[in-house]
């Protein structure tokens, strides 16, 4: 008797936390797709991220399915459930979370922003890298970022990549970087990320360095503005643009630049000094 009224109470228990879990995702308060990538995984599926589109109550059956059969404990299937509730920073809204810390970079002596990109352009380095430069990457085009560039300037720089599948705009990348007070350094500071930093960034990824709207270019008054990007594919790579407008895919990350602490700013001088 006991054991048949224990066993009601973990059902229970089951139904109240789902349906607890449920409401959040109505409220706004859970994000449903980390939701739907976590109980897949508790489903068994070796490629989780192939059945995100799936309902939510039937992934909830295919656990009570497991439950039933054995090979999963109704306890720890609630637990599980129950870590949904208590985890608000794993499963909240938010799109986007840090893709890679790439620490410090520093605009080097001689470094001209009215003409940074036809001296990235003519550099070996980076024409031996990168496979394609769009020619619409030119300093007539991109020579007013937001921060223009000086020789001897410190940025702390981080790369951003959605956490999600759903696709994100331009508007919602932009709202992220402005809370998480980035400098808009546009094709200029792509530029220097590519030349400082290009062997850290992973691969089969797209990096956009945003700018505001205003400050990035469009080819005709009706077009839509450029933001530049460099696509990282396993050997080819490209620093071409993307419509402003279009929305981004879920490979797609993007650069933020941050003003450095002073303490960041020391040890980068003392690393010089060594």
């Amino acid at each position: 008797m006991s054991n048949g009224k224990s066993e009601s109470d973990a059902w229970q228990r089951w139904f109240n936390v789902k349906s607890k879990v449920n409401m959040m995702i109505l409220d706004k308060k859970r994000h449903p797709e980390k939701v739907a990538l976590y109980l897949a995984e508790l489903a068994g599926y070796a490629f989780p991220d192939y059945v995100i589109p799936k309902r939510l109550e039937m992934l909830y059956s295919e656990i009570g399915a497991a439950i039933n059969r054995g090979s999963m404990m109704l306890g720890q299937a609630a637990n599980h459930l129950q870590s949904i509730i208590d985890d608000a920073e794993r499963f909240d809204m938010r799109k986007f979370a840090l893709l890679i810390d790439l620490g410090l970079i520093k605009v080097p002596k001689g470094f001209k922003s009215r003409s940074c990109l036809k001296d990235f352009r003519n550099r070996k380095i980076n024409r031996d890298r990168i496979t394609l430069i769009s020619s619409y990457l030119d300093d007539a085009y991109f020579y007013r970022p937001s921060k223009i560039l000086r020789p001897g300037q410190i940025f702390r720089v981080r790369v951003f990549a959605p956490v999600v599948s759903e696709p994100s705009s331009s508007e919602e990348r932009m709202n992220f970087l402005t809370n998480e007070g980035a400098i808009f350094t546009g094709a200029q500071g792509a530029a220097l990320v590519i030349e400082q930093k290009y062997d850290e960034l992973p691969r089969r990824k797209l990096y956009a360095s945003f700018d505001r709207p205003s400050r990035l270019w469009r080819q005709y008054p009706s077009s839509d503005r450029q933001v530049p990007i460099l696509t990282l594919q396993t050997c080819d790579s490209y620093f071409s643009l993307h419509n402003w407008g279009d929305c981004w895919p879920e490979y797609g990350a993007f650069f933020c630049f941050t003003e450095p602490t002073s303490e960041e700013i020391a040890a980068e001088e003392a690393k010089e000094k060594e």
